[in-house]
């Protein structure tokens, strides 16, 4: 199997250096490894998918609001393609 380096992985990506180091220190690039100071990432590495998503201000919102009014229900749905989610926020007790 033919390696490359991080330099040549973020030119090939169009990413910063430190990021591609970045992901290959969380293992995010399958087959990549160190060796000293240098990785070595495999030719036919992808570049990873994005990590966690933050939550919208709005759900954030309204999840708070649910919390302070006792009984208020709160539902969302996402109904995009390959992203479908249904939330159901309610706290019976409330504030």
């Amino acid at each position: 199997m033919e390696y490359i380096s991080v330099i040549q992985f973020a030119e090939k990506y169009g990413i910063s250096e430190r990021t591609a180091r970045n992901y290959c220190a969380a293992g995010k690039i399958d087959g990549a490894f160190l060796t000293g100071k240098t990785w070595n990432i495999p030719t036919n590495a992808e570049l990873p998918q994005k990590g966690k998503k933050k939550l919208s201000p709005l759900l954030t919102r309204l999840r708070e609001q649910a919390f302070l009014n006792a009984g208020l229900r709160i539902i969302t749905e996402d109904r995009r393609a390959g992203q479908e989610k249904r939330d159901e926020m309610c706290y019976e007790g409330g504030i």
